[in-house]
Formats: C-alpha cells, sequence, structure tokens
C-alpha cells in the first residue's frame, strides 16, 4: 500500500487536505500502514489526465503497428500527467491499419510501461474529401461496415471510438452500426451543412473531432456543423488548447455554449511531438514542424506538438480554474469512452490513476493503477 501525504487533493468537491491511500490499485482515504509514503510537500494531486485523441509521440505513431513504440509514446505521455489514452490511428492504408489494430490490442493485453491504452480511436478512413485537413486523401476508404470489420479483423472489442463524415455515403448506417456496438461516434473532417449535422446528432453521433476544425464554421445564414453543435448544446467537442488551433476568444465561445460536462481538451499530437522543429509523417503524408506549429506542405495543420500539462496551463491563464481544466482533462474524457466509473475522479474505490504537480504546471510524479510510472 502506497500514502501520499502533505497534498492539496482535488477531491469531487474541490481541494482537500488529506492522506491519499493506493490499495491494490483503487484510491482510498483510509488505511491501516503504508509499504510506502510519498512526502507531496504541497504539490497538488490531480487524476491523471486521459487524452483520447493521440497520434504519437518521440518519433512514433500508433500506424506504426510497432509494439516498442506503443511504450515509447505511452512513457512519453505520462512523464506530462496522462495516465490513459486511446491509441489513435489516421487515414492510411488499409492493411497498414490492420497491422496497427493488432500491435494496439496486443498492447492492451500485456501493459504499457506508462500511460495505459484505454481503447482505440479510429480517426478515418471514412471520411469525405470535403476537409480532409491532414487526413491522406489516397486512403479514404467506403464507409461500410465490411471495411469496417476488416480493419478491426478479431480485436473488434478494442474501438472505442470512430471519426466519420457524416455527408459521405454510408455515414448515417455507419452511425447506427457504431451506436449498436457500444462505441463513440465523432464528427470530423466533415463539409456537412447544418442539416445534415444536425441528423447525424440527432442519430448518435455525439462527439465532435477537434471541435472548430476541419469543420464548417457558423455563419449567419448557413449556420454549420458549429452552429448545429451549439444549438443542441449537449453533444461532446474535443478542443486542441495550444492557442494555435484555436484562438483563446473562440475557446471561451465554444465552452459558454455547450455544457461543462462535454468539453474535452485533447492533445492530436503527432510523431514529432517532443523532438523540436523538423520533418515526419503522418498517414504517408510529410508533415512539417516549424515554431512548434505542425503543417503539411500545403499549409493546412496536421495535429499538434502539445503535451496536456501545458494545455493546462494554457487554460488557467485565460481564466479557468484549475478544478475546471481538471474536469475537462480527466472526469468529462473517461465519462465520454466509458470509463466514468472508475478513472477521471480522485474518489474512494476509483483506479490509483493520479499526478502530482507543482503550481507552476510540471508534473513532478505519475501514478498508474497505483504504480508510479514517472518521478521526475
Amino acid at each position: 500500500m502506497t500514502k501520499i501525504i502533505n497534498a492539496r487533493v482535488l477531491c469531487e468537491n474541490g481541494f482537500e487536505q488529506r492522506d491519499v491511500y493506493f490499495d491494490n490499485g483503487k484510491i482510498s482515504f483510509e488505511g491501516n500502514g503504508a509499504d510506502c509514503v510519498v512526502d507531496a510537500a504541497g504539490k497538488m494531486l490531480l487524476p491523471g489526465f486521459i487524452d483520447i485523441h493521440i497520434h504519437g509521440v518521440r518519433g512514433c505513431d500508433f500506424n506504426d503497428g510497432d509494439v516498442d513504440g506503443l511504450d515509447t509514446i505511452a512513457e512519453f505521455c505520462a512523464s506530462h500527467g496522462t495516465t490513459g489514452l486511446l491509441a489513435t490511428t489516421s487515414t492510411a492504408h488499409i492493411e497498414a491499419l490492420r497491422k496497427a489494430v493488432v500491435a494496439i490490442s496486443t498492447k492492451m493485453e500485456t501493459g504499457t510501461v506508462g500511460a495505459g491504452i484505454l481503447g482505440l480511436h479510429m480517426e478515418g478512413p471514412f471520411f469525405s474529401t470535403m476537409a480532409l485537413g491532414a487526413q491522406n486523401p489516397e486512403y479514404v476508404l467506403e464507409m461500410t461496415v465490411k471495411n469496417l470489420d476488416y480493419i478491426l479483423g478479431d480485436n473488434a472489442h478494442i474501438l472505442r471510438m470512430a471519426a466519420l463524415s457524416p455527408e459521405a455515403t454510408g455515414a448515417f448506417e455507419m452511425i447506427d452500426e457504431l451506436k449498436r456496438r457500444g462505441v463513440v461516434c465523432a464528427i470530423g473532417h466533415t463539409g456537412a451543412d447544418y442539416d445534415t449535422a444536425s441528423k447525424a446528432l440527432e442519430k448518435g453521433a455525439n462527439m465532435l473531432t477537434h471541435f472548430y476544425n476541419a469543420m464548417t464554421p457558423l455563419k449567419h445564414r448557413d449556420p454549420g456543423v458549429v452552429g448545429a453543435v451549439f444549438e443542441r448544446g449537449d453533444a461532446d467537442i474535443q478542443l486542441i488548447c495550444d492557442f494555435i488551433h484555436v484562438h483563446p476568444a473562440a475557446l471561451k465561445v465554444a465552452i459558454k455554449n455547450v455544457k461543462r460536462e462535454n468539453v474535452i481538451m485533447i492533445s492530436d499530437a503527432i510523431s514529432g511531438t517532443g523532438l523540436g522543429d523538423g520533418q515526419y509523417m503522418l498517414g504517408g503524408l510529410e508533415i512539417f514542424v516549424k515554431d512548434g506549429i505542425a503543417r503539411i506542405a500545403e499549409g493546412n495543420l496536421a495535429g499538434s506538438t502539445l503535451t496536456l500539462d501545458v494545455a493546462m496551463k494554457n487554460m488557467v491563464s485565460i481564466g479557468y480554474s484549475v478544478e475546471e481544466v481538471s474536469r475537462f482533462l480527466s472526469a468529462n474524457p473517461a465519462r465520454a469512452i466509458g470509463y466514468g466509473s472508475t478513472k477521471g475522479v480522485i474518489g474512494e474505490g476509483y483506479d490509483a490513476d493520479v499526478i502530482l504537480m507543482t503550481d507552476d504546471f510540471e508534473v513532478t510524479d505519475t501514478f498508474v493503477g497505483g504504480k508510479c510510472v514517472y518521478s521526475k
């Protein structure tokens, strides 16, 4: 049993000064002795971040299908406060996607050395060509259950989320199928008009992939996808809070127009994250990172080099409290992908996936299942 002392613990009702125990991988507020005592020295004890949209870091990408590379991603993410993630693939050759799914499934069974892999997130290949951004048009596939099942093979059980363009042929049938399977269906990379987006939301496509980006904007005579989401007010929105993808004012507008429990911060990190400026790959496309900004040759943004500790710092800098931002990074994504009863909160019986963080938003210790997987 591990005991954390002298921490400001972010519990469900706010910060509290109390001891926290990790007992068999679970959180407890009571204990009889401990094998290991960690003195937090006044730092914040927060729920670990859950990144439901991340492609890779440090030269590794989930599309690679490399089991060892998944440990590199997991370790790096843990050092920046992420304790759980959805392994996110992008539009690529169908055989590459099959290989990636096998590697992800294998690593979910054997476990990682850092952040836990909570499932698979397929961002593509079921898109139209109207707003592909940095998705490779060469590998866009017809949206059929047959193609989906071919990619997943014997690992359909790991799929937690899939993004699609609702204007593409077969989209509404796919939304129904994903809903039947209990898979979160996200609207993304879409040129859909307001009516099509509204229909997709009504049918159950209740997640918006990197909201604002690669979707039709709100205009006064053409409300688009953004207008449909704001009108409805209860869809989950993924936000990249690097102040590059979305202006801080637009972030505030989005958060005002949906319920607070629907705000989910993501990294959308690519393989160049943690390596600095240079040339990288995403789904067979060359990505150029300059001054920390990732773009394809045509100039489109191509994911980010953001880490979620920096995202938290950014959001606090524009007026949101640590308590609010923690919810956007932990409890909300946990609930959205079906882990709301076990992760994302520091509460009795929840998984001991937590981080110690300074008031300057530096992660000093990361625990997954009560085990320390990173210590500065």
